[in-house]
């Protein structure tokens, strides 16, 4: 069958992907202080400036992030005025954004405890696949006003900058050999939205943007 996997390589990328889904599980438990060292080993100071891209352009008053983590965006957000409400499933780390004063809440992205139509923008920053589920995709539709946007940060590539190359390397070692096919949001008329791919300094990032539309 054309694009399937050689049956050599299939031992080996379910091996990563137990590991990886371990070393998450870890990252998100007991180990969720070494979450956002980890990130910035692997993209640098990308990590967070990628991130803080979801609230540009910062022209609204109500942001809901989820799977907020220790809630750096929604803390960011609150800094410059927005009411920002954090959504994890991890208590670790609720209980780490907490103890920074971020507001979060532990809930599903599939079950928000947000009220119809109360939300100018829905972010999410390096989420899971679950973020394209069908029953996210319903809940953010139905906490959005009309007009109102999310904004997701699937990730992105480091190909310039200091260390790039050693950063490459390692994440071919954690990740493998990435499908280079873009992941598809599932249909839902009551949001439009496309990939979309920002350049940066660092390389670029990989964006789910979209809308629900205002047809009054």
């Amino acid at each position: 069958m054309p694009g399937s996997m050689p049956a050599s390589r299939r031992p080996v990328v379910e091996i990563r992907r137990a590991a990886l889904g371990w070393g998450f599980s870890l990252l998100y438990g007991r180990l969720a202080f070494l979450h956002e060292p980890a990130g910035r080993l692997l993209n640098g100071p990308a990590w967070n400036c990628r991130r803080m891209m979801a609230l540009d352009p910062p022209v609204f008053a109500t942001l809901l992030d989820l799977g907020c983590g220790e809630g750096c965006l929604v803390a960011r957000a609150a800094r410059a005025g927005v009411l920002a409400l954090g959504i994890d499933r991890s208590m670790s780390m609720i209980h780490r954004a907490q103890r920074r004063g971020v507001p979060v809440v532990c809930a599903s992205a599939s079950a928000l405890p947000v009220s119809d139509g109360s939300m100018d923008v829905v972010t999410s920053t390096y989420p899971g696949v679950w973020i394209f589920d069908a029953a996210v995709f319903r809940e953010v539709a139905r906490v959005l006003r009309p007009g109102g946007e999310v904004r997701i940060l699937l990730g992105g590539s480091i190909t310039a900058g200091r260390w790039s190359q050693p950063r490459r390397i390692l994440a071919r070692i954690i990740y493998g050999k990435q499908d280079s096919a873009s992941p598809e949001a599932p249909t839902n008329d009551l949001l439009v939205g496309s990939i979309v791919i920002r350049k940066d300094r660092w390389g670029e990032s990989v964006w789910w943007m979209g809308r629900r539309p205002n047809y009054d």
